[in-house]
């Protein structure tokens, strides 16, 4: 048989590698608020898991990164939504004063005197305080889109 040394398991603790290994110990305090606060993300994170609060902490310090790019996703999500509402209420207010011009026209077609002349020169009144309304959700769109384009 050769001269060669086998690798034998000499029982023990297994040996971790250099680069696993977790030699750097971080220490911080927190006043009380921020301590419930912490212990409540910190119970809502184990569940479903069996972990030590500093294995909660790496993984919240090793996923920061992600976590901002989550916020940010989020608030793109709640721009685009926001710029959806404002845009399907533009143009509902849009439905309404074209509905409205058709009326008016077939009523000043028809020739009424009195005070069908007044009820349709009031309601041109409203509609007049309709399209600054309009205008301003086409400058609050065009200021979220334009917001929106700058983040990226």
């Amino acid at each position: 048989m050769e001269n060669v040394k086998e690798k034998r398991n000499r029982g023990g603790r297994p040996k971790i590698e250099v680069d696993e290994a977790l030699d750097h110990r971080l220490v911080t305090r927190l006043n009380s608020k921020e301590y419930k606060e912490f212990e409540t993300e910190y119970e809502n994170w184990r569940i479903g898991r069996a972990g030590k609060i500093s294995d909660f902490l790496r993984e919240i310090i090793n996923n920061r990164k992600s976590t901002r790019n989550i916020n940010k996703v989020f608030q793109k999500e709640e721009t685009i939504e926001l710029t959806q509402t404002l845009y399907s209420i533009r143009q509902e207010l849009k439905r309404i004063e074209y509905n409205y011009n058709q009326i008016t026209k077939r009523i000043n077609s028809i020739e009424h005197i009195g005070k069908l002349y007044y009820e349709v020169q009031e309601s041109k009144l409203l509609i007049n305080q309709i399209e600054p309304l309009v205008n301003q959700i086409d400058r609050l769109l065009k200021e979220q889109t334009e917001a929106y384009y700058k983040q990226e």
